[in-house]
């Protein structure tokens, strides 16, 4: 086990992908940091302007 750790938060999957490779590039431990209940994207809100 490598003294080494490299912590990654990942909520689509693109930087977990990422760290992994650096992980494995630097012979280190990847440590995914996952949340308890899985967030809601938000969706983009169009403000109309006031008449």
């Amino acid at each position: 086990m490598s003294k080494t750790k490299v912590l990654s938060p990942s909520l689509t999957g693109n930087n977990d992908a990422l760290v992994r490779n650096l992980a494995g590039a630097l012979a280190a431990e990847h440590v995914s940091i996952t949340e308890r209940k899985r967030r809601a994207m938000g969706k983009i809100v169009r403000l109309r302007p006031s008449r």
